[in-house]
C-alpha cells in the first residue's frame, strides 16, 4: 500500500531504522513491498524517497505479539 499523505505530527522512520526496530534486512523490507506483503504502509515523500509512520510500525509489532500469546 502506498500512500501520498503528509501529517506534520507523525514521527517518520528511514527504512534504515524500521530494519533497525523489526531486526531484519533492507532487502527483507524490500522483498515484502516487492511482494505486496508490507505490514504496513509506506509514505512516497520524494522521487526515490519513502518513509513509515512510526506509529504504524509498533501497531504492527503489536498485532503480532498479540496474535502469537497463547489464549486463556
Amino acid at each position: 500500500m502506498e500512500l501520498n499523505l503528509y501529517d506534520m505530527n507523525t514521527e517518520l522512520l528511514t527504512v534504515k531504522e524500521v530494519c533497525k526496530i523489526l531486526n531484519v534486512s533492507v532487502a527483507t523490507i524490500y522483498r515484502w513491498e516487492a511482494e505486496g506483503n508490507l505490514p504496513f504502509p509506506k509514505l512516497k515523500i520524494g522521487p526515490s524517497a519513502v518513509r513509515f509512520r512510526k506509529s504504524d510500525v509498533y501497531d504492527h509489532i503489536e498485532g503480532s505479539v498479540q496474535s502469537q500469546s497463547p489464549s486463556a
